[in-house]
Parts: structure tokens; sequence; C-alpha cells
């Protein structure tokens, strides 16, 4: 029953806003700037890899309703207007990433994991190797979006964009499904 709430939270993360540019930051004088990436960039592992960043936690909330989601990020490889490419730009600089549509599809595979686990919780004769393919699966997303996050913060920082909690659902219930995979590991010994 958890793993399907969870499954569930990160389907409906994905249509949740993910990501915004806030303007109204951009009033930031260039040394405020660099005092925020310099103090940030001493976090240790746990606040890298693990917890939100302070500042980050700060303006989670600020603007709950804007941004983009995920399946408007998954969608601006399909349609190929301005304002799509403008939008792959900035994901790809959100990202750090040069492929657009590798990056996109990456982003779509939160979902996806998320209803395959589930439809593997409904049955009970599942083979382990379901779960350790999607216990990895899931560990594997988490950690290159982290990283990517990570390598991208202080460009984000200059750039004002910030993440919204569509994007730190999808993080933390993808390590929760992976601790659900690795329990159905465990339990079907």
């Amino acid at each position: 029953m958890v793993g399907w709430i969870i499954a569930s939270l990160v389907i409906l993360a994905f249509f949740l806003p993910w990501a915004r540019l806030e303007p109204a930051s951009l009033i930031g004088h260039v040394s405020s700037l660099v005092e925020k990436i310099a103090e940030d960039e001493e976090d240790g592992f746990l606040q890298d890899w693990v917890l939100m960043r302070e500042r980050e936690w700060d303006l989670l909330f600020r603007s709950p309703g804007q941004g983009l989601s995920g399946f408007q990020l998954v969608m601006t490889v399909v349609e190929e207007d301005i304002s799509n490419q403008l939008a792959r730009a900035w994901i790809n600089m959100l990202l750090g990433s040069e492929d657009a549509k590798f990056t996109m599809g990456s982003i779509a595979l939160a979902p996806i994991l998320a209803v395959v686990i589930s439809l593997g919780l409904v049955f009970n004769q599942v083979p382990r190797l379901f779960y350790t393919i999607t216990a990895l699966g899931c560990l594997i997303y988490y950690l290159i979006l982290r990283w990517k996050l990570n390598e991208s913060f202080g460009e984000r920082i200059i750039l004002h964009v910030e993440l919204s909690y569509g994007i730190w659902i999808t993080l933390y219930g993808m390590i929760c499904l992976t601790l659900i995979c690795i329990l159905k590991l465990i339990i079907k010994d």
C-alpha cells in the first residue's frame, strides 16, 4: 500500500512545477551572488546528496504554482516552436546537458519507473530480478539527477532559476521506491 502511494506521488509530481525563473530575484548584486555560491559550495556530503540546501529550502514554497512541470519539460522536445527552444536551452542549463532529447527522456523515466513498480507490487509472483532492476533504476535516476543539480547549482543562482517542489517529490519518491524494492527483495527470502 505504501509503495502505491509513493508511486502515485512520483507520477503526480511529474505534473507539478519542477523549476521556475524568478525575475524578482534579478535585482541582486554580483557580489551577493558570489557570496551565496561560496556559502553553498562548502556544504557536506549530506547536504549535497541527501538533503536540500538551505537556500533551496527557503525558496521552495515562495511561488508554489509557478514554473514548468516535468511533463511540460518533456513536451518541449516534441514541439518545435520558439518558446520550446527557449525552454530546452533553459532546462539544458538546469540539468547541465547538451543533448535535449536524452535529458527530456530521462526526466520521463520517473513516472515510467513508478508505474512499472506499482504494477509489480500488484502481483505476488514477481521475480527477484524485477525488484533488483527497478531498485537500481530508481537509485541511478536519483543519483544522476542529483549530480546534475549539484553541478549546475552555481549557474542556477546566477541565472535565478529556482527548483520547485515537483522535482523534490520526484527525487525523494525515487529513493523511497528504491527502499521499497530492496525491502521486497529481502522479504521474498
